[in-house]
């Protein structure tokens, strides 16, 4: 209930604004969310494998093995994104800065 006076005690530009900044943040969040944990990486021939488990298949001819390759679970974030979120920040720390500095006047 505190959030919700909040956000009806905000002006109509204000609200725009918050509703703008949560639906960016929410983008962001699941573009991280998607890029690190749904998104399949492609192996180049280059790369080292972390584990390796060999399975024998037995069939009426002969034995094949068949090798499986995993990697742990990495997390990727762009240093883009890094740098536009350090620069959203910074600069409504810096507003929120000047404003308490006007109100003090």
């Amino acid at each position: 209930m505190k959030l919700y006076n909040y956000f009806i005690s905000k002006s109509i530009g204000q609200r725009i604004r918050l509703i703008i900044a949560f639906v960016a943040l929410l983008t962001f969040c699941f573009f991280i969310i998607k890029g690190n944990i749904f998104d399949k990486k492609t192996d180049t021939p280059n790369q080292a494998t972390s584990q390796t488990e060999i399975i024998e298949v037995t069939t009426s001819e002969a034995t094949a093995e068949v090798t499986q390759t995993t990697e742990p679970l990495s997390f990727h974030i762009s240093i883009i994104d890094v740098g536009i979120l350090v620069a959203v920040v910074t600069a409504y720390t810096i507003h929120k800065l000047r404003e308490r500095k006007r109100e003090r006047r």
